[in-house]
């Protein structure tokens, strides 16, 4: 339980320990009181002064920075307030590694079935506050198939989300819900991502370079400390436009119009979001292996 793992982190031996957990020190998890060599791996594109809580990542002594956006927060950071020593690494996003390569084997898209992944972040910001059945059903009745994506905190916070969503669509061939978090199946097969603020929109876009469209709902906060960056853009809000549209809260009837807009551009959205991916993230199809290469870097 919880106490056994304050434990085993208050022990460990001298080591270098990889995490994707923020927060470390903060909580019940502290460092070992031995020579333990913190690394931490980012587990979402999202800026670290946006969604994340101000001393998220202080206790850190080395990070593996996604892309350019995260390098210069944490340098920003470092310069501002008084953290231990860190160094930053500039590794890529590990995640897209695996999308890169399938998207390499899936057949062209074709007009007879769009299929739009939607994928709704959880929290005041989510589209399941803001009318996501009748975006559903919009998109059905324009014949475009749904595949509906909940975030694991939405499910554990609405009991009844699934079956509701189920018991209103469950007569519809071209609507499913996909509840296999760990696998990435319903993102190769989809043609598009429909979200608002969620980080699995960038890793679909970014990955398999299929455009994305992001509704404006309310934007998702949980950093009360970010006034000190106040003056850096915000990766997630940056990209917005760039991954393929955003759409008003007032304007979510036109989704369906928007979807087969952006599909039939899909070839031109494939060289842009190519060109994106380089510019955003360090050494795309290869982020993996230069992760592994830095490791050893600091093992020996």
């Amino acid at each position: 339980g919880l106490l056994s793992a304050t434990r085993l982190f208050l022990s460990l031996p001298r080591s270098v320990v990889v995490m994707t957990m923020t927060d470390l020190n903060l909580h019940h998890l502290k460092r070992s009181v031995n020579d333990v060599h913190y690394v931490y791996v980012f587990h979402s594109l999202v800026s670290t002064h946006r969604a994340y809580r101000p001393k998220a990542f202080d206790a850190y002594d080395s990070i593996f920075c996604s892309g350019p956006h995260h390098y210069a927060e944490l340098t920003e950071v470092a310069r501002i307030r008084d953290i231990r020593p860190q160094k930053l690494y500039e590794t890529g996003y590990c995640r897209l590694d695996d999308y890169s390569l399938e998207s390499e084997q899936v057949a062209a898209p074709s007009e007879e079935h769009i299929r739009v992944l939607l994928a709704p972040t959880w929290g005041d910001s989510s589209l399941i506050e803001f009318n996501l059945e009748q975006i559903v059903q919009d998109l059905l009745d324009h014949a475009i198939e749904v595949v509906l994506r909940f975030h694991p905190m939405s499910l554990r916070h609405h009991r009844n989300l699934k079956s509701q969503f189920q018991r209103r669509f469950e007569n519809n061939k071209m609507f499913a819900i996909d509840d296999r978090l760990e696998s990435t199946e319903a993102f190769r097969k989809s043609d598009i991502v429909l979200s608002e603020w969620s980080g699995a929109a960038h890793e679909f876009s970014l990955g398999l370079l299929r455009p994305a469209i992001f509704v404006n709902t309310p934007k998702k906060e949980s950093n009360m400390g970010h006034e000190i960056l106040h003056s850096m853009s915000c990766f997630e809000e940056s990209v917005r436009g760039e991954l393929g549209a955003t759409i008003e809260l007032n304007e979510t009837r036109e989704i369906p119009d928007v979807v087969r807009e952006l599909f039939r551009d899909s070839d031109k959205f494939g060289n842009r979001l190519s060109e994106l991916r380089d510019l955003h993230i360090y050494n795309p199809n290869r982020s993996v292996a230069t992760a592994a290469d830095q490791l050893v870097e600091m093992l020996t």
